[in-house]
């Protein structure tokens, strides 16, 4: 699986070692090794935040920003109470999930 790491330039060039970020700038796309690691934020379990892009009522976006464990997210859903349904929502790009014209109201969720 590949994933992609979307980096500021000046973060990308945090990356570079002293005086050599001209360098790495100039490869543009450069391949990164790393591993997973586990968080722990005791007594939490899962946390998100609306995204900055939401535009209630038409557009909701949240940012999944802490998962206990290591387990890949693969799927948000929502509760649509008005036809007693789930909907799914959209993966955007990173910890983004998103969907179109969201219920009003409070809002139930699950995530897989």
């Amino acid at each position: 699986m590949v994933r992609v790491f979307i980096l500021s330039p000046k973060g990308f060039q945090e990356l570079a070692r002293k005086n050599l970020a001209l360098e790495l700038m100039a490869y543009g796309v450069v391949d990164i090794e790393y591993r997973r690691i586990s968080c722990q934020y005791p007594g939490y379990n899962l946390m998100f935040k609306v995204q900055e892009n939401s535009r209630f009522p038409v557009y909701l976006a949240i940012v999944i920003i802490y998962q206990a464990g290591q387990s890949e997210i693969t799927a948000v859903e929502i509760w649509l109470e008005d036809c007693k349904q789930w909907q799914g929502m959209g993966k955007a790009f990173g910890a983004v999930w998103d969907i179109s014209n969201p219920p009003e109201g409070s809002i139930t969720e699950r995530i897989w």
